[in-house]
């Protein structure tokens, strides 16, 4: 749009023009959402209007992470926490004109109620103990161990972003399997992404430092799947370990 402004002095009348990139294209996205702490949830953005050809996109946030700050739908991954807070991330959209357009949202981070949490801790226990009887009965039997080193995945390779609180995948179960033969306690292959299995996750992250934290300054594992994590394990099913 061009804009012409006309002022008239004593010396005459000075007439210049103003171009403004307008923005053709707006953002729909949801005022607030509510995530459980340490859960996850997709932020669902959509263009409005006419969808620029080479549209940027950018997010950032007071809390938390985000799987790719560079796309329209991250997953959103809210912190650990033992009482409620507030974050906001603020999405700016970019056009090849220059037009800026941004929309912010609202996310409120609950905890997870204790007694939740402590179950969830006891069920682990538990069932790293009785992995740990099992082994002692093959032993004792003179049977081949099940555990790490000899499971039989139901998977080749991991192919996506797998993440806590995800139900009923295939991958997940694959993961899982890969997790128990790698030696980690607690996980069972049930395809459902629990506690057990985001900390054995981020206990592997933490062993493999330098290929999967380091190269971003990370020392903490995320206890989520992405890239370079999937690239790890792949690598090792592969290797046959």
């Amino acid at each position: 749009m061009i804009f012409s402004i006309s002022c008239t002095g004593d010396s005459g009348t000075v007439t210049d023009n103003i171009t403004v990139n307008a923005a053709a294209f707006g953002i729909s996205l949801a005022d607030s959402i509510e995530v459980s702490s340490g859960a996850t949830a997709t932020l669902s953005a959509e263009i409005t209007g006419t969808v620029p050809s080479s549209p940027v996109y950018q997010w950032s946030c007071t809390g938390g992470s985000l799987s790719d700050s560079s796309i329209l739908n991250p997953v959103y991954t809210a912190p650990a926490l033992t009482s409620d807070r507030q974050y906001v991330c603020n999405l700016t959209v970019r056009d090849g004109n220059v037009a800026v357009v941004s929309k912010k949202i609202n996310i409120s981070v609950k905890p997870v109620p204790q007694n939740v949490a402590e179950l969830e801790k006891q069920i682990a226990e538990i069932k790293a103990l009785i992995e740990s009887l099992q082994k002692q009965l093959a032993a004792l039997a003179g049977l081949p161990a099940t555990g790490a080193g000899s499971a039989k995945y139901s998977c080749t390779q991991l192919t996506k972003y797998l993440v806590y609180n995800t139900q009923n995948d295939p991958e997940v179960k694959c993961l899982q399997e890969f997790l128990i033969a790698q030696g980690f306690s607690g996980v069972t292959a049930t395809g459902n992404y629990h506690a057990a299995t985001r900390d054995a996750v981020k206990a592997f992250q933490e062993k493999y430092t330098a290929e999967i934290l380091a190269p971003y300054g990370l020392t903490y594992g995320s206890g989520n799947v992405g890239n370079d994590t999937r690239r790890k394990i792949n690598a090792l099913i592969a290797a046959g370990q």
